[in-house]
């Protein structure tokens, strides 16, 4: 199972534009453990906004990350076969379209991302 704060940092990476081939966190309580590995190309500029990310970084949180974790189920849930069935047979009776239906729901998705942050802080 890979490790959800190095999935977290590695989003946190991506979004400030570092050229990362990944991250590693060997003990989550101990940030000596934490590496960036960078792309050949990185300066040592960047390698230093990394550092300073490492050192602030706080997975409980990142609404940001959140967002985009709610954003991608959302993506998931409507593209599921299943879902998109569903989605016809409600649009029908509703009387609206499939595509209002999938906005309304992704936008649900995302609504809950501030309680997902809080459990996933609980959990640290």
């Amino acid at each position: 199972m890979r490790n959800n704060v190095a999935h977290q940092l590695d989003a946190a990476c991506k979004r400030q534009g570092l050229p990362i081939v990944g991250v590693s966190i060997g003990r989550v309580g101990d940030r000596q453990t934490w590496r960036i590995n960078y792309l050949p190309e990185a300066t040592e500029a960047e390698q230093a906004d990394g550092q300073r990310l490492i050192d602030a970084y706080d997975p409980t949180n990142d609404l940001e990350f959140a967002q985009e974790q709610r954003r991608a189920a959302a993506r998931d849930a409507v593209d599921r076969q299943d879902m998109r069935a569903l989605l016809r047979l409600l649009a029908q009776r509703l009387g609206v379209s499939v595509d209002d239906l999938r906005q309304e729901l992704r936008a649900s998705h995302e609504a809950e991302a501030p309680r997902a942050i809080a459990r996933r802080g609980e959990g640290l």
